[in-house]
């Protein structure tokens, strides 16, 4: 499934309203476009749904860094991927639902952080670590493992 452009729209109206932010189409793309692609048809509606509910949950901290989407960095890349994921986490400990959308993201962030772009960030201790528990989040909060990360278990985000 594509991620269309009436999505985009629909998640920008029903989450930020009507007033135009610069970047946060960019930055809705970056994150979700590709995990969209490996969504079948049937389970669009669940998704988007997904999506809109982490966005509501992000947004005052999502206005303020678009600015930076102008000029988005590997780092910053990882840390939108790593907050989704803790987000996603979360959700799971307090309401004991799983996500859809983790297990797409998840497949996104494997192949994004091991692409040559980031072969230099990822060498880096915190991002290592970063990167680590994001994953087990993203299994965490998908249902594929009952195995939490260390963050998520202190509930201190890193």
């Amino acid at each position: 499934m594509e991620m269309t452009q009436e999505m985009i729209i629909e998640i920008q109206n029903e989450v930020f309203g009507d007033k135009e932010w610069p970047y946060l189409k960019e930055r809705l793309c970056m994150l979700y476009k590709k995990a969209m692609e490996l969504v079948a048809i049937s389970e669009e509606v669940s998704v988007l749904t997904e999506i809109k509910e982490l966005e509501k949950l992000q947004r005052r901290d999502t206005v303020k860094v678009l600015r930076f989407y102008g000029n988005i960095t590997p780092e910053d890349i990882i840390g939108d991927y790593s907050k989704t994921a803790f987000l996603l986490a979360k959700k799971r400990k307090e309401k004991g639902c799983t996500s859809l959308l983790a297990e797409y993201m998840r497949k996104v962030f494997l192949d994004i952080v091991s692409s040559p772009d980031f072969s230099k960030v990822i060498t880096f201790p915190k991002y290592k670590k970063i990167i680590s528990e994001s994953i087990l989040d993203y299994n965490y909060a998908s249902g594929g493992s009952e195995t939490m990360s260390l963050r998520l278990g202190t509930g201190v985000f890193i």
